[in-house]
């Protein structure tokens, strides 16, 4: 009854949000970054993830992409693990030069850790992600959710629901699976996460590898060249590889 009732939910939540009343600039790319802060993430995980972020925009190859937009990237940065614990850490930035980009890397270096839930609600934190990516000042002509974790979803909705819901608003969601407890979690990932044009999963075998797979995710979604191919809309299942330290 309370999974049906979560359903219902999530359906509503997330259709209303679809066409909200807004102001909007005009952004090549919108990305929620989403990062796994549940109690199975240590302290030195978490802030391996949000190191990884701020490689990246201080790393050339974000910066090419980012001033490659005629438009910049609209990006924030949420932790998630369920419930009222889903929820921004950062807000909006309009990304469109390589100080805009080092600006917004200082932010996130600065992030603190709020708390960690004991449960992994995936579908509850795509819910969350999809309803920051309706709720901006932004209209980007790609939406994307890049999502990491450890763990399966344990709690709330079956995260293929607002996963599906998210596909048909256009939206990609791409996946960091951290394998240190589930080998099988990049399939799992691929199959019941990630989803969209284009979209795609990174698996990592032990904790130490975080923050370079961070930054190559990041690296990888943000190529322009990438974002303006025109793959298939409803690819339901994401291409799946595996990143190591390199």
């Amino acid at each position: 009854m309370m999974q049906r009732l979560a359903l219902m939910l999530t359906v509503l939540v997330l259709s209303w949000a679809a066409n909200p009343s807004r102001a909007q600039v005009s952004v090549d790319i919108e990305l929620v970054i989403a990062i796994d802060t549940s109690v199975s993430v240590s302290d030195q995980e978490f802030a391996l993830q949000l190191l990884g972020v701020a490689d990246a925009m201080r790393g050339p190859l974000v910066q090419e992409a980012i001033t490659s937009m005629p438009d910049g990237l609209a990006v924030t940065v949420m932790e998630w693990s369920y419930g009222h614990l889903n929820r921004p850490v950062l807000p909006w930035f309009h990304l469109r030069t390589a100080n805009d980009s080092f600006a917004f890397a200082n932010h996130v270096e600065q992030v603190q850790r709020n708390g960690g839930g004991r449960a992994t609600a995936i579908g509850e934190a795509i819910t969350r992600a999809t309803e920051l990516l309706n709720n901006n000042n932004f209209a980007g002509l790609f939406r994307k959710i890049d999502i990491s974790g450890d763990a399966r979803n344990n709690s709330g909705v079956n995260p293929l629901v607002p996963r599906q819901i998210a596909i048909d608003q256009g939206i990609t969601i791409n996946g960091l699976a951290i394998l240190t407890s589930d080998r099988e979690l990049g399939t799992y990932y691929s199959t019941f996460v990630a989803g969209g044009a284009g979209s795609f999963v990174m698996a990592i075998s032990s904790s130490g590898s975080i923050r370079n797979a961070m930054r190559r995710k990041l690296e990888r979604e943000l190529q322009f060249q990438l974002s303006h191919t025109n793959p298939d809309p409803f690819v339901q299942k994401a291409r799946m590889s595996f990143d190591e330290d390199q």
